[in-house]
């Protein structure tokens, strides 16, 4: 069978869909080979991806007949890490309510300015609340920076917008505020300011945002 990849999916996402307890099973099939070392990372991948799903192995248990027993079934979850940074780059600090769905969670920034909270692998977005700041996470909506059918423009403007760059909408299209965009993250990070998606930005963008 094969699942193609939509925005938001994930390795651990499809893995839940499918009823796999851990991702890395889907991932680490030899029939996924081609795709694993195309991406390198099951968190991104590309809409139109193919994911090859074979058949979950059944689980076997010895249970004694005539008594009452609890069987736990693991669900996939992944593992989210923001960090959050002030208008100056600083990292922030303070409380955060972490919200998705039914699923409500507070806790402080590190010293790092930085969140982590491993939540369950079907949720798709999730709301941050820092005092007075407030930011919608779109979870596993981030596409690669290459060999993708965009040249990886989605995947740049997701993760400009993270880094504070105005892009207007993530749609794969190096249009006008995209290209202004870029140039602003070349000028703040003495690349060749063109306004394009070459090499050395693509390696600045990766590098300046963590993936």
């Amino acid at each position: 069978m094969k699942h193609i990849v939509v925005d938001g999916d994930c390795i651990q996402s499809i893995a839940a869909q499918y009823g796999f307890a851990d991702g890395s099973d889907i991932w680490n099939d030899p029939q996924n080979a081609s795709l694993k070392q195309l991406r390198g990372d099951g968190n991104q991948l590309h809409p139109g991806d193919k994911v090859s799903i074979s058949k979950p192995k059944p689980k076997e248990f010895n249970l004694a007949t005539g008594k009452r027993h609890k069987v736990v079934v693991p669900r996939p979850k992944r593992l989210i890490r923001l960090r959050f940074l002030d208008e100056e780059g600083k990292p922030m600090s303070g409380d955060y309510v972490f919200k998705a769905g039914d699923l409500e969670r507070t806790g402080a920034l590190d010293g790092d300015g930085v969140l982590e909270q491993k939540i369950p692998a079907d949720i798709t977005r999730a709301e941050v609340t820092i005092g007075q700041l407030r930011r919608t996470i779109l979870i596993g909506h981030l596409n690669p920076l290459s060999d993708t059918d965009d040249n990886g423009t989605s995947g740049a403007q997701a993760r400009l917008v993270n880094l504070g760059y105005a892009t207007g909408e993530i749609d794969g299209q190096q249009g006008p505020m995209t290209q202004a965009a870029l140039r602003e993250f070349q000028a703040d990070h003495d690349l060749d300011v063109t306004g394009e998606l070459d090499d050395d930005t693509i390696a600045k963008l990766n590098d300046e945002h963590g993936c």
